[in-house]
């Protein structure tokens, strides 16, 4: 990243005039596009074409200009030294967010098999939504099933009047998954907060996600240690001062 001190403070640029402070300047933006930021062939050429400048102006500047370059280092080559290490901070820089990136996405990943472990899929559930393609025709939903048990409550969501239950089988699950989680009571929870919110209602095929999500805040929560209560006035003097005058 360009940092003004250094470029102010530089010996070579403080001893530049104006002209030379603009063709050097130029250049610098010019050489930053190369194939190798901070290096350039060391030819007038090139290096008059960098800098916007004509044969006669890069004539006059070209001494103070070159000045600033190490022209030793690579025969042939001028080097922006700090240009090239500014270069190889931000590619590393790039390299890890790229690879935090990887590993967030390996963790959403994980994240989402954990919630189809946790609950079964639509057609798995038999509700009959999103089971093939865009089909999203709604098909009569069983209130009881032999296998899932009774159904304990139902979903409110949106292009389904009668919601998407939620089978005993399906608490037990989650119960022995989170337990530290009361299932049922965050369960009446999300009911209240659909209809208090029909706007944000959830489609059929994303209630689930949205179920098990809020299980798994609800783990998250309740596994916090709990603030300290802040102690009171009223409770100090009660402990402190109530009895000592007598």
């Amino acid at each position: 990243m360009f940092n003004p001190d250094h470029y102010l403070n530089d010996p070579a640029v403080l001893a530049m005039n104006l002209e030379e402070r603009g063709a050097y300047s130029t250049l610098l933006f010019g050489i930053w596009k190369m194939p190798e930021p901070g290096v350039v062939q060391n030819d007038d050429v090139i290096l008059a074409a960098l800098a916007r400048a004509t044969a006669d102006e890069w004539g006059r500047v070209k001494p103070r200009v070159l000045a600033a370059f190490d022209s030793e280092g690579r025969p042939g080559w001028i080097v922006q030294r700090r240009m090239v290490e500014t270069h190889k901070r931000q590619t590393r820089n790039v390299e890890r967010m790229r690879e935090q990136g990887r590993m967030g996405a390996v963790t959403r990943w994980a994240a989402t098999e954990k919630m189809a472990k946790l609950w079964p899929s639509h057609s798995e559930r038999g509700t009959g939504y999103g089971v093939r393609g865009k089909d999203k025709t709604p098909h009569p939903t069983p209130a009881a099933s032999k296998d899932r048990g009774n159904a304990v409550c139902v979903i409110p969501c949106k292009g389904a009047e009668a919601g998407v239950p939620i089978y005993q089988s399906e608490v037990a699950r989650i119960a022995a998954k989170l337990p530290t989680v009361d299932v049922m009571g965050e369960l009446k929870k999300i009911v209240l907060w659909c209809a208090a919110n029909p706007k944000r209602k959830k489609t059929a095929r994303g209630v689930m996600r949205f179920v098990t999500a809020w299980m798994m805040r609800a783990q998250h929560d309740s596994t916090k240690r709990p603030k300290a209560r802040r102690r009171s006035d009223a409770d100090y003097i009660a402990s402190n001062l109530v009895g000592h005058g007598e």
